[in-house]
């Protein structure tokens, strides 16, 4: 994987691991052995998944993984879940190819899923929101700042009230362009698009 400042990861929940590990390993993905993880939280649970991991190379645009969250109860709760500043989640993350049909066929093989237009992007939908993916310069001119190909440059965030998140990063000093994405600073690298929750 080609190393860049910024985003690295898209990952997809699963309540399979091992079945999902045999489905990428039948299309040829060469799987990595099953991860089990597991940390203690701040009152004491601990929390424990499983992980599948695409051989190096077979995702070249960051880590693209599945999860398995064995103990749920522990991370996803109410107050985890509460957020101030209006963000009620991810709802898409943005891939920049250099052959976008070409990559999101592959995308499509990993995701089981099917894709299709969204303007000059390829999307593929996922229960809970989707992957964009476009040139360098399509993803660019949408949120203003991308990697070079093959990369992951970076996510669409549903909000309660886009704009006024919008100025709250403006605020913090932080560049807002016309289509509400945000180009983080270089130390975090890449960019959020804000979107409104009716967009989720």
């Amino acid at each position: 994987m080609q190393r860049y400042r910024g985003v690295h990861l898209v990952c997809f929940g699963t309540p399979a691991a091992q079945e999902e590990h045999a489905r990428l390993q039948a299309h040829g993905f060469a799987p990595q052995p099953l991860v089990h993880l597991e940390r203690k939280v701040e009152d004491g649970m601990t929390v424990r998944f499983n992980v599948v991991r695409a051989a190096p190379g077979k995702m070249p645009e960051g880590r693209v993984q599945y999860v398995q969250h064995l103990v749920p109860e522990a991370l996803w709760r109410a107050a985890h879940l509460r957020h101030r500043n209006g963000v009620l989640g991810l709802a898409a993350a943005y891939v920049v190819a250099a052959d976008p049909a070409r990559a999101a066929a592959r995308w499509a093989r990993f995701m089981g899923g099917l894709p299709r237009r969204e303007g000059k992007l390829i999307a593929l939908e996922t229960d809970r929101g989707k992957v964009l993916i476009g040139t360098r310069a399509q993803i660019k001119a949408l949120l203003g700042a991308a990697p070079a190909s093959p990369g992951i440059a970076g996510y669409a965030l549903a909000c309660r009230d886009p704009k006024a998140f919008a100025r709250r990063c403006k605020d913090a000093g932080l560049k807002v362009n016309r289509h509400f994405a945000v180009v983080l600073p270089p130390a975090l690298g890449g960019a959020w698009q804000l979107v409104s929750r009716e967009k989720q």
